[in-house]
């Protein structure tokens, strides 16, 4: 309660000095698969299919919000692949991955998964392929090798059936993901929840940028964890004498927009009747909630706040993780989640709140930052708010 009080003080105190000035951000990486549900990457999706001797005829596919079973899967991929270090193919079974190396003919290690949500395909009988345009506000590129795995729940388990992709340029400014859902798999996936995986390779290491010195077969990048990594990419690791930082999540000053925000945060904290997560909207509070199951979500206090931008964010290599250094004793054993606020467009006085991923790290506390959000993070400063269930001080 006294760090709360602290904070809230410090909300309230706005000519002093940024609350944050003992915060440090270690260094960043690319996550290699999502922390956080991409659904918000998805600008439309048109899905049709083309019964012998008729027209076409659209089917309708809608892009779920998060569900237990998305946040629950997602949550065993990422821990696979960021926390203990493995190609997101080898966490699908050894079938799936045979298949997944057919499809593009080399090795699925070299793939990352960018986007991971959930999809709700009508149920209807059809006798016909059904091809499926996901038209994305982030930049694929038109050739990129990606591969699309649909995943839906059985009494065995979770099916999983690895697809051919392509990127296509659409007619405006998105770009499409396109891919064919053969008949007799839209048979059984109509009518339920269907997980969506999409895996690429990052620009510029595929097979035809080897005549320009870059590898067709790029290392697996080290842990994170290593004490001279200061930022980890697609296919290489920057130490401090390093030439090249692709990625960097600083701390900027507060902007009128970011100061506006958290004067009502504070009218809203400093009322003993309000708990804290309930200032933000129903769709972030049940996203925090599935986030953080088990976990009395009334509980989280807010321990530190501060203002962040990316620099230097290139699409679409999805995630970004960075390491912090902040004053507060953040506990492994406390439920942790950070919440990223960005004025919206069309109203910047109104801010848009995503719940982030939050783990204990050996030195501070490794934040992943959405692929929703860095693009918009590189024009716009965001407000970043860290809670965490009660911690004993």
């Amino acid at each position: 309660m006294k760090k709360l009080m602290a904070l809230l003080l410090a909300l309230l105190m706005m000519t002093l000095p940024s609350l944050t000035l003992a915060t440090n951000v270690q260094h960043s990486t690319y996550a290699l698969a999502p922390a956080n549900p991409t659904q918000e990457n998805v600008e439309k999706l048109q899905a049709e299919y083309q019964p012998e001797n008729q027209d076409a005829a659209s089917c309708a596919i809608a892009v779920m919000e998060p569900t237990q079973l998305t946040v629950e899967t997602l949550k065993a991929i990422f821990e696979f692949v960021d926390v203990d270090r493995q190609p997101p193919a080898q966490y699908f079974p050894e079938n799936v991955q045979e298949k997944m190396a057919r499809i593009i003919q080399g090795d699925p290690d070299r793939l990352y998964m960018p986007e991971f949500m959930s999809l709700l395909p009508e149920k209807m009988q059809l006798d016909a392929d059904v091809q499926v345009d996901m038209h994305m506000t982030i930049d694929y590129q038109q050739g990129q090798l990606v591969l699309v795995v649909l995943g839906r729940e059985t009494n065995v388990g979770i099916e999983w059936k690895p697809l051919p992709a392509q990127v296509i340029d659409g007619a405006e400014e998105d770009d499409i993901v396109r891919f064919v859902v053969p008949a007799d798999v839209m048979a059984r996936y109509a009518g339920g929840e269907t997980l969506f995986a999409l895996l690429a390779e990052k620009p510029g290491v595929g097979a035809g940028d080897a005549q320009r010195g870059i590898p067709e077969e790029h290392e697996f990048v080290p842990s994170k964890n290593a004490s001279d990594i200061v930022f980890v990419t697609d296919d290489a690791v920057r130490n401090a004498a390093g030439e090249t930082v692709d990625c960097r999540i600083i701390i900027v000053s507060r902007t009128k927009l970011i100061e506006q925000e958290l004067e009502r945060l504070t009218s809203y904290f400093t009322r003993p009747e309000n708990r804290p997560i309930r200032y933000f909207d129903t769709e972030t509070v049940n996203e925090t909630a599935l986030i953080l199951q088990g976990t009395e979500i009334d509980s989280l206090i807010p321990y530190e706040i501060t203002q962040v931008m990316v620099e230097d964010y290139q699409q679409p290599y999805g995630d970004v993780t960075a390491r912090f250094l902040f004053p507060t004793p953040f506990a492994a054993d406390k439920a942790m989640i950070a919440l990223i606020g960005i004025p919206e467009a069309n109203n910047p006085e109104t801010f848009c709140w995503m719940p982030l991923r939050v783990e204990k790290a050996d030195n501070g506390i490794n934040i992943t930052f959405s692929s929703s959000v860095l693009p918009t993070m590189m024009q716009e400063a965001a407000l970043l708010l860290v809670m965490s269930e009660p911690i004993e001080e």
